[in-house]
This record gives C-alpha cells, sequence and structure tokens, in this order.
C-alpha cells in the first residue's frame, strides 16, 4: 500500500466461519533529506549539514549530520537519510574547491632618492605589507627595504610574496667654497672619489680641471650603481 491501509481477514474450516480479523498495514514516509552544497579555498574545511532524518550515512563512510572534509579539489558526496526504518533517496552536496592565487612581484633597484614601482600580478585584488592596495605601489624608501603582498582571488588569499627595494646611495662629492682667482693664477678643482665617471660643465671628464678664467663650474659625478650628484663652484 502506498499508504496506512487495514485489511481483514475471515478464515473458514468445516463451512463455520471466523470472525473477521483486522491486520494494519503502516506505511511510514520516506525521510526527505536535504544537504547544502559549500565553497571553500584549497587548503579549508567545509562542513556538509544534512537534515530530514534522524540518522544519516555519507558517501565517505562518515555518520551523523555534519561532516567535516578538506577536499584538494572540487568534489561531489551524497548522504543517505533513515527514520523510522526508512531511507530516504541518496543526496548530492558539491564541495567546490577554489585555488589559492599564486601572486608574483618584481625587485627594484633604485637611487637613494628615487622612487620605485612594484607591481604584483596573479590575483584580482592585492594587500601590501605599507598598507597600501591595487596592483601596483610608489615607494621611496631611505634604504634597502623589503616590501610583501597578498592577494585575494575568488575570496582566497595567496601566501604572502616578498619584494626588495635595493637602494643605492647617492657618490659624496664636494667641490668646496668659492674662489678668488688672482690675476695668472690657474686653480685646480678636484672632484676625485673612489669608482667615479665625471662629466665637467666644460666638457671635462676627468676627476680635476685646470682653470685659469672666471665663471661657475660644475661637476656630474657617477658611481659604478649609476647613482649621480652634481656640485657647482663660483670661481670669480
Amino acid at each position: 500500500p502506498t499508504a496506512t491501509t487495514t485489511f481483514t481477514v475471515t478464515g473458514k474450516t468445516a463451512g463455520e466461519s471466523s470472525l473477521p480479523i483486522s491486520a494494519t498495514v503502516t506505511v511510514n514516509p520516506s525521510p526527505v533529506v536535504s544537504v547544502q552544497n559549500a565553497t571553500i579555498c584549497n587548503g579549508q574545511t567545509a562542513i556538509l549539514t544534512a537534515t530530514g532524518a534522524d540518522n544519516f550515512e555519507w558517501s565517505n563512510g562518515e555518520t551523523g549530520n555534519s561532516i567535516s572534509i578538506s577536499p584538494a579539489e572540487t568534489t561531489t558526496f551524497s548522504v543517505v537519510g533513515t527514520s523510522l526504518g526508512c531511507a530516504s533517496a541518496p543526496v548530492s552536496a558539491q564541495v567546490l574547491v577554489n585555488p589559492l592565487p599564486i601572486v608574483s612581484v618584481n625587485d627594484a633597484t633604485v637611487c637613494a632618492g628615487e622612487t620605485a614601482v612594484l607591481t604584483a600580478s596573479g590575483a584580482t585584488s592585492f594587500e601590501w605589507s605599507n598598507g597600501e592596495t591595487g596592483n601596483s605601489i610608489s615607494v621611496n624608501p631611505a634604504e634597502t627595504t623589503t616590501f610583501s603582498v597578498v592577494g585575494t582571488s575568488l575570496a582566497c588569499v595567496s601566501a604572502p610574496v616578498s619584494a626588495q627595494v635595493l637602494v643605492n646611495p647617492l657618490p659624496s662629492i664636494d667641490l668646496g667654497v668659492d674662489i678668488t682667482l688672482q690675476q695668472g693664477q690657474e686653480i685646480t678643482l678636484d672632484a676625485t672619489a673612489p669608482g667615479l665617471m665625471y662629466l665637467w660643465s666644460n666638457g671635462a671628464t676627468t676627476s680635476t680641471i685646470v682653470v685659469n678664467s672666471m665663471g661657475t663650474y660644475a661637476v656630474t659625478v657617477t658611481n659604478l650603481e649609476g647613482c649621480t650628484a652634481s656640485d657647482s663652484i663660483q670661481v670669480t
């Protein structure tokens, strides 16, 4: 029967009939089980909770209305519920596993006082160790500094990735105080410093020049790291 039903039976022996006897077949409904899907990031734990029955058995062998699972990839689980000896049809739930973003970022080399641009990629949003957001930041550290960034995509956060801004010092140059030139006198202007290239305002490329006329003389020096500094002196 599809619903609880009472049946009767009468027995006969030697032409004599018994009184009718009744028997009831009680039809318990099959439980209607429901379970929600879940979305996690790779490495996280999902909790699947089933309702609609007294007892449950999951496709991974666990029992109980809730299970905690950490699949490495998107996986479908099923559960069967039982109430009053009746089992439900299997019900499926999918655990969608989103991958963690893989973020990359460039290092940078600048001279002291210059600005470095760090650009991250591999995610939809970013957060830097200096509190800034966006895929690119402009920084001007006074000394070599390491910055880190994490990226987020589909609510999943990457591991921190580091980028170093190497700050090279400027060359040190000092031509001294202004000089008064005596008639017929020659003066040597000295910009000497180790490991430098020189460019004077008169076109000379030596570390020293000899001048015998008044004017302003300037020199730009470049060190091995490509950083420059300038100084000038007035000869009157």
